[in-house]
Order: structure tokens, then sequence, then C-alpha cells
């Protein structure tokens, strides 16, 4: 049999929920090559379907006092106690689960062959009957995704064993202050979630936000693949998220912009060491990607960093759409709205098979083309089929809103809409949050527009003359005011 790391196997079972309710319904502790750890793991699974979820090693202890006070002074105490007093890497603890998933199933599989009756259909020639028990083992041992068909009492007993202590489903904030409110708490793992805006207008700082918060906040792995960047010139704007500010000689917190950081990252990388000591190198992978990359390539290489590393990500962000492709022969030349139409559709299908929340970016001026048109829903679909089957659709726009008449009083904002929302209220909403995107870094600051203000967007934008200056002409304007 497969050896694996037992002690992270059975420390993951106390802390990680999702994989202990899984290896509960799956399989049994006999399976396990430590004899001493067999009827832990049984008061593991013991507990779990008394209480519905795993315990504590405090609660264990107590449980299997409870259990067999006897057996327990005699060999369990010692036994958790020694358990209780490792500490296992949470990385470990994923590689511990993912080796003892394929040492369990080998053994079923030897196990169901060598039984008299699979034995005596072998001998007999019962094909069907084989077939169907086959059929039944790798029902067991596959993974569920995609399709599925449960009994209603079943599948409502798991709705409400995976809502969160809140009552509610489970979902991933993003840290983005409207997009959380708007999609009411975050996205879903097995959803995807894109932005929508034009060249140049937040896109890459937004995901990269959004990426720190889940593996800061959240607690939850990330996997960052950038197909536009190399991995230095993205690790570069990490960096100059992640900063720690100086003191300047007036006691103003100094945060330096990607250019300076470019030239000398060492200056930026002082303070990092706050960020180690929360274990955020174990929870965020950057990476990239070829041009062209499919979702097929994408998936290969989660499941390679799962058996490298150990590593399988709660989010996936990718920077950008744009530079994907479909794994399906399709020509893009005049059809793109139908090439990157299959693109989202995969990226869906992807989200679903490996229950991660994915977040992606589309270009909606390509080529230059439909600057003068608003950020719609139906403009979005008029540029990517299949639009409609992302569960949040946001659209950006950068602005620099002049506060005063003389132009003395600057903000750089990122106006933010709503496009689309599956699990929540859809309400047509807009907002202006307040940016650096020198530093990369999205404030929960909502900027009202004064009447007379006037807002400057980049020269490739919609724009008309008033009063001399450069003037927005979008709803969102409208809506500021």
């Amino acid at each position: 049999m497969k050896r694996f790391d037992e002690i992270a196997f059975v420390c993951a079972l106390t802390e990680r929920e999702a994989d202990a309710q899984e290896m509960k319904k799956i399989f049994n502790p006999e399976w396990l090559s430590e004899k001493s750890n067999v009827p832990v793991v049984k008061a593991i699974f013991d507990y779990i379907e008394k209480y519905k979820c795993p315990p504590s090693f405090k609660s264990l202890h107590e449980y299997m006092n409870d259990m067999d006070k006897e057996k327990y002074e005699a060999r369990y105490r010692e036994k958790l106690t020694m358990l209780e007093a490792v500490q296992v890497d949470k990385s470990k603890q994923v590689m511990a689960i993912a080796k003892a998933k394929e040492s369990a199933a080998a053994m079923s599989l030897s196990t169901m062959v060598n039984t008299p009756t699979f034995q005596e259909l072998l001998s007999e020639g019962e094909g069907d009957r084989l077939r169907s028990e086959v059929a039944r083992w790798l029902s067991m041992h596959t993974e569920k995704v995609g399709e599925e068909v449960v009994d209603i009492r079943s599948g409502l007993d798991k709705l409400i064993s995976d809502v969160g202590y809140d009552g509610r489903p489970k979902k991933i904030t993003t840290g983005v202050s409207c997009i959380d409110s708007w999609t009411h708490g975050g996205t879903r793992p097995g959803t995807l979630g894109i932005l929508m805006a034009p060249t140049g207008n937040g896109k890459s700082a937004v995901l990269m936000n959004i990426a720190l918060h889940i593996a800061t906040a959240e607690e939850k792995s990330v996997l960052f693949l950038t197909n536009e960047l190399t991995i230095q010139e993205q690790l570069e704007r990490f960096l100059v998220r992640m900063q720690a500010p100086d003191l300047g000689p007036d006691g103003k917190e100094i945060y330096y912009p990607l250019q300076t950081v470019q030239d000398d990252p060492t200056i930026a990388y002082r303070g990092l060491k706050r960020r180690w000591q929360y274990g955020l190198e174990r929870r965020l992978f950057v990476g990239n990607t070829d041009l062209n990359a499919t979702c097929d390539q994408i998936e290969e290489r989660l499941q390679l960093m799962r058996v490298q590393y150990g590593f399988k990500p709660s989010s996936l962000v990718i920077d950008f759409m744009e530079r994907m492709a479909p794994s399906s022969k399709i020509s893009r030349g005049d059809k793109e709205y139908i090439y990157f139409g299959e693109i989202a559709k995969e990226l869906v299908r992807l989200a679903k098979r490996t229950n991660t929340a994915i977040w992606t970016a589309v270009q909606t001026n390509r080529g230059g083309l439909n600057k003068g048109v608003e950020q719609s829903m139906e403009f979005g679909q008029g540029s990517i089929r299949h639009f409609q089957e992302a569960a949040c659709v946001i659209g950006l726009r950068k602005e620099v809103i002049n506060l005063d008449a003389e132009g003395n009083d600057k903000v750089e904002v990122l106006a933010f809409k709503e496009l689309k929302q599956r699990h929540s209220a859809m309400n047509d909403r807009g907002v202006r949050l307040k940016v650096h995107l020198d530093r990369m870094y999205i404030t929960g600051e909502e900027v009202e527009v004064p009447e007379d203000a006037d807002i400057e967007v980049p020269p490739d934008q919609d724009v008309v003359k008033k009063k001399g200056k450069k003037k927005l002409k979008t709803q969102w304007e409208a809506r500021g005011k």
C-alpha cells in the first residue's frame, strides 16, 4: 500500500471540514497502516455522523472518553495528546488527504476484486454485472463534478450541511466593497466572475486585490495566473501592492510606485515579514501561462500543483481571458464573440469541475472598436456569447474627478457598475471607489461627485467637451450626482 503522512491526515480530519465530510462518506478507517490511528479515525467519523461536523482535538478527547473510558485512559488519551502536539503544515494536510484517497481507493479495489462474488462473476463471464460492480466502485471513488442526480432528502440535507455558521451558503468575498455588497457576501465556489473594462482601466489591479484578499482575509488558497506578463513582472506588481509604508521626514506614510519598485525591489520588500508569519506563502501561488492557453491546460496545471505541492486552490484568478483560447478548434477571425463565448463556457465548466471560484477579466474595446458605447449586459453579450453564464459581471472604468472648478483637487477613482448577478438582487447599481493604481491599491472609500465636478477619462473612451475640459457622458455620471 502506498504510504502517506497519517499524522497530517488525522489533523486534516479535525481541521479541514470539507475533506473530513468527504472521507466520512467514502472510507472506513480500517485501511490505515498505523493501527493505533484506526480508533481515532473511527471516532472522528462517528462524531461527524452524530454532530454533522468534524471534532476538534478537545472535543475528541471528551467524545472518546465518554465512548470507552477504560480504553481512553489506557491508550486513546496518549495517542490523542501526541497527535495534538504535532504542528502540521496545512499544505501537508492537503497532500495527505490526496494520497489517502489514492491508498484507500487502491485497497478498496483490491478488496472488491478478491471477494468471492466478484471472482464468481469473473469465472462465469457475467459482463453486465461486473460492469455494474465496477461502476458502483467508480461512483464511490470519483469526485462528483458536472452533472449530478440526488434524491430530494439527501440533496436538501447536503444543502443545509454546506451552509456556514451564519445560516448562509458559503461564499468567498473579494475585498472590493461594492462587489461584495452587490453579490450579498461574495461569489460561491464553482462559479465564474468577470470584470469587463476597456484597455488600461484597472482590470489587473482589481484582480490582484481580489487574489490577495482571498489569501489573507479569507485565509483560502488562491492561484493567480497571468498570460500577459512574465512571472517577474507580475511579482513586482504584487510587491508594490503588498509593501508596508515608510515614514517620511514629516511623519507621513510613503508608498513606492511600480516604476520605483521595478528599479529597486528591495525598498518595498521591507516589512513583509508579517505576511509570512500568517502563512501567506502557503495560500497564494503566482504563475504565468503561455499566450492562447486553454482551460484544459490550466486544469492540467492545477492537477500538477496538487501533486507537487499538495495545493488545491479555493479560488483561481486569471489575468486575463482575452489572451486565452478555447480548447476546441474555433477560428477567431471575424467571429470573436463566438470565440470568447466558448472560453466563457469552458471557464464555467472548469469552475464546476474543480469547485473553485474563478475570477477573470475581458477587454471591451478590442482593436479600438466600440469606444463610444456604454458598458451594459447587452454590450457584453455582443462581445462574448454565453456571457450570461457568469454568476457575476462587473463593469469598470477609470476616471479622474476634479472636485473643484480650478482642478486643484483631483481624485483617481474606478467606477464600478453592476451588469449581472445570479445569486442576489440585480439593481443596476454603480459606485466610484478611490484608488491608487500606481501601487495597485483599491480602497473601500466611495467618492461622491459634486454637481459642478469635471471628470477626466483616458483618451480612448467616449468623451465630449464641456467648459474646455473632457467630460465623461455616461449613466454613472448621473448616478454619481
